[in-house]
């Protein structure tokens, strides 16, 4: 079995992406990147140097469209947050390719989940839950307590 050539299944992707409304765009692009994350970590433990460094790449790409597509006028106090949450996942990522470290695909896994999971709230029409802020997250200054 031959995978689809890449423009069609960019084009896919295209047409798939106009049928959903924007959070559940957002939701889809944080499944993608916690999935390129995961591939990292199985790649870094089976020692697949140049796959790992791929998957890196296509996150970091993932996340970097993210974080371009705030909205500062429209966003309120939301966007500058997420704006220095996704500058926090763009240095880590840079990380995993340097150190060919596991645990922080494990560490962005977990924040990027957590921030799908008020995406998808978000898109499913409810009320977006608070999320428990982490040590690490505060001391970070990604969060204030």
């Amino acid at each position: 079995m031959t995978a689809a050539p890449i423009h069609s299944r960019a084009s896919l992707a295209y047409r798939d992406a106009e049928t959903h409304a924007p959070a559940q765009q957002i939701v889809l692009l944080h499944d993608s990147a916690i999935r390129d994350l995961r591939a990292a970590q199985a790649a870094i433990r089976e020692r697949r140097i140049e796959d790992r460094y791929m998957r890196v790449v296509r996150a970091h790409a993932i996340v970097s469209a993210l974080q371009s597509s705030l909205d500062f006028e429209r966003g309120g106090e939301i966007a500058p947050l997420l704006d220095r949450l996704y500058g926090h996942v763009l240095s880590r990522l840079t990380l995993i390719n340097l150190r060919n470290d596991a645990a922080i695909c494990t560490e962005l896994v977990t924040l990027l989940e957590k921030m799908r999971g008020g995406w998808a709230t978000i898109a499913s029409g409810a009320e977006a839950p608070t999320m428990p802020i982490t040590p690490a997250e505060t001391r970070l200054g990604l969060l204030s307590a």
